[in-house]
């Protein structure tokens, strides 16, 4: 069996596969339900360099490993996607 799968950047895979990011923001709409691979793409997202030295954000999700801990490049877990809202 196949499964689908998507690629997102460092930190943000992380935070989607343990818990407190719960929505994700896509420009396109998803139809498909149900299980879906977690890709933890190559590199980090540009945007988030600045979240490990920003005390604010870190507080936000403390929990949250530094760069060097995060895998890259790899299925890294599965999410069940249970609806979509277009924006």
């Amino acid at each position: 069996m196949l499964m689908k799968c998507v690629t997102i950047y460092q930190p943000w895979a992380w935070l989607w596969l343990h818990g407190p990011k719960r929505v994700e923001n896509r420009g396109w709409r998803l139809a498909h339900r149900g299980p879906l691979a977690i890709h933890a793409g190559r590199r980090q997202d540009k945007w988030m360099r600045g979240f490990y030295d920003d005390p604010v954000l870190h507080e936000l999700v403390p929990e949250c490993p530094p760069p060097a801990g995060l895998r890259y490049g790899a299925i890294i877990g599965v999410v069940d996607i249970v609806d979509c809202v277009l924006l």
